[in-house]
């Protein structure tokens, strides 16, 4: 009799809802619920009782995998290892997540960031899997990124901060004072997540025609990003993610002025590549978090690489 591969959980944590997942393989999940992110003890005290309602509908879990809004410990010698450090979710901080569900549900647990979830499902089934080098850029609330280089996540003493690398207002008579709480309006984050279209444009800047001038300054500052990651990580892939790019005409944009600022310094067309092919939309969008998170838990479990197929 042939046994059932192990059976895996997902959260994909967000700022406003978690919604969390059982798979046996990652790209089909056999259940799924959504649960608003409230106070800490109340929202997990939720999400646990999901991942045993499971394991008695479909057996045990052999590990859940995290997919987490941060900044976050993900450094598994550490000692806060899963725990939430400054994040904006201000009633979340401290709160550590791996600790809580590993003591109630007795299983490994396992965390990164949303984007670097996000960017293992895009590099293992998505956007990215033909190529080995590729960056994820979410702009949605904030500016949230990860790379994978040579098909390993790429990261130091902990996960990148892409979106808060220093930037500088496009007009320097602009008054606008920026979004981002650390550093105002110099860094990406600050000046160009969709907190910061709001507060510069208003709360209806989605429904504004392409042709506003909150666009075209919304993809000067993306193709800034994006030079300054060809630069500096030289990606075959750099996939841009997130409620603001729904904005579908931003790409167009943000091509054109990337082809600018590059200016034929990195040639593109030696290596196969331009400027439709580098920049582009995500494939699974909304679930690459929980695909990814899936996959996660059950690499980790498996210690194997994320490229191995379940």
């Amino acid at each position: 009799m042939t046994s059932s591969p192990p059976l895996y959980g997902a959260i994909e944590a967000g700022g406003t809802k978690m919604i969390c997942a059982v798979a046996r393989t990652p790209l089909e999940p056999m259940k799924c619920v959504r649960i608003a992110t409230g106070e800490p003890a109340e929202t997990l005290s939720e999400i646990t009782n999901f991942f045993q309602l499971c394991e008695q509908e479909f057996g045990e879990l052999n590990g859940i995998g995290i997919g987490s809004f941060g900044p976050v410990d993900i450094e598994p010698s550490s000692p806060a290892f899963g725990q939430l450090l400054r994040t904006p979710k201000l009633a979340w901080r401290g709160t550590n997540m791996v600790r809580v569900l590993r003591d109630e549900l007795n299983c490994p647990v396992f965390i990164d960031t949303d984007v670097t979830c996000a960017l293992i499902a895009e590099s293992h089934w998505g956007a990215s899997r033909d190529v080995l080098n590729s960056v994820y850029i979410t702009i949605g609330t904030g500016i949230g990124g990860a790379a994978i280089m040579g098909r390993q996540v790429l990261r130091g003493f902990t996960h990148t901060e892409i979106g808060h690398q220093h930037a500088s207002p496009i007009d320097p008579n602009d008054e606008f004072e920026g979004a981002c709480p650390s550093h105002g309006n110099t860094c990406f984050e600050g000046l160009a997540s969709g907190k910061a279209l709001e507060l510069k444009w208003g709360p209806d800047y989605p429904l504004f025609d392409e042709t506003h001038p909150a666009w075209a300054e919304e993809a000067e500052y993306l193709a800034r990003l994006c030079f300054n990651l060809l630069t500096t990580l030289t990606p075959e892939r750099i996939i841009l993610g997130g409620g603001v790019m729904a904005q579908h005409h931003l790409f167009t944009k943000i091509r054109a002025r990337l082809n600018r600022l590059n200016g034929g310094y990195v040639d593109l067309s030696r290596y196969g590549l331009d400027e439709k092919t580098l920049i582009c939309p995500p494939e699974f969008d909304g679930r690459a978090g929980l695909i990814g998170a899936l996959e996660l838990a059950r690499q980790q479990t498996q210690s194997s690489s994320i490229w191995s197929k379940a």
